[in-house]
């Protein structure tokens, strides 16, 4: 949902689904790189959003050689490598790595669709949605 930019109308968005009952608040942002989980707290909040990022990342991680998916952990039973990769609810699945040459990292993308132009479509959506988080990353550090 959009609501106008600044916490007070996510906050205010988070204060009607309590009353109404009719939504459960989950996540809210803005463009100035702020975010909100959960809806136990009415601003932005850096604390929780680093322990998100902390439990996103819990999928495969090959620096450790451990995957975890499920509250369960597991061995990757590969030579350790600068690799994270991502499952998705659906199947689908993101990686990246920095390049072994070349100063710039590398993404490999794989989805799951019940047909070509399904699976073209989840693709470009898994596509455009994590590198736009990389893009707000990137910008948030210049």
């Amino acid at each position: 949902m959009d609501t106008l930019t600044g916490f007070k109308f996510i906050g205010k968005k988070n204060n009607e689904f309590e009353q109404t009952g009719q939504h459960t608040f989950l996540f809210g942002y803005e463009e100035s790189y702020g975010y909100l989980i959960g809806d136990f707290v009415r601003d932005k909040d850096a604390v929780q959003s680093a322990i998100f990022a902390a439990e996103v990342a819990a999928m495969e991680d090959y620096a450790t050689s451990v995957r975890k998916a499920g509250g369960l952990e597991s061995k990757i039973n590969l030579s350790s490598s600068n690799v994270l990769k991502y499952f998705l609810s659906d199947g689908s699945w993101f990686c990246l790595r920095p390049s072994g040459t070349e100063p710039k990292a590398k993404f490999y993308f794989g989805v799951k669709g019940d047909s070509m132009e399904h699976s073209q479509e989840k693709l470009a959506a898994i596509q455009t949605a994590v590198m736009n988080m990389v893009n707000v990353r990137l910008a948030a550090r210049v």
